[in-house]
């Protein structure tokens, strides 16, 4: 009879527990990650090209400003010729409550940046880093709810005097976070 019980109560702690699945946005460059491996579509050159390898998060808070530090070190592993691309980029984000709207205001600067992608001969460097991003959260008892938009411009030098590169980069993003769980989705035109 105790065997039953003990059965009963953990099946029902089972049960009620739950199940935790792994997928958050991994910064603003459009690709995807789990907790084993971070991959990235790259148009750089025109031609995409599939990069895949290590992203490393690390996260700190302190008297309302976050600071998040995004490390990625990627090859492509099905190319014919060398590949690397690395970067390291550091955004901070200032809260300021307006209590009277029951809302805070989040504004996100990039802070530090580097990058650089290397295929085949050609090395790509990042020279110039434009970024803007602003979030509303709508502090609610139960949830925040938020809603937010950014805006990204990259210029590369390619094998530092041949040219360069601009790319530019839009977005939005929704979510909410409460007690339980949050989640997020982001969209990057």
């Amino acid at each position: 009879m105790i065997k039953k019980i003990i059965a009963l109560i953990l099946a029902a702690v089972f049960i009620a527990s739950p199940l935790v699945a792994f997928a958050a946005p991994a910064g603003f460059e459009g690709g995807v990650h789990n907790e084993y491996q971070y991959q990235e579509v790259v148009f750089i050159t025109g031609v995409p090209i599939v990069f895949s390898g290590e992203l490393k998060i690390s996260e700190t808070s302190r008297s309302g400003t976050d600071r998040v530090t995004y490390k990625y070190t990627l090859t492509d592993k099905n190319a014919v010729e060398k590949t690397k691309l690395t970067r390291t980029v550091t955004f901070e984000t200032e809260y300021t409550n307006k209590d009277d709207k029951g809302q805070t205001i989040g504004r996100t600067v990039l802070t530090r940046f580097s990058e650089r992608i290397e295929i085949g001969g050609d090395r790509y460097e990042l020279e110039h880093y434009q970024f803007s991003k602003s979030d509303v959260i709508d502090n609610r008892p139960a949830s925040d709810f938020y809603s937010g938009n950014f805006e990204a411009k990259k210029t590369y030098s390619i094998n530092r005097d041949e040219g360069e590169v601009v790319i530019t980069i839009s977005g939005g993003n929704v979510g909410y976070e409460n007690f339980w769980g949050s989640t997020e989705t982001q969209i990057i035109n």
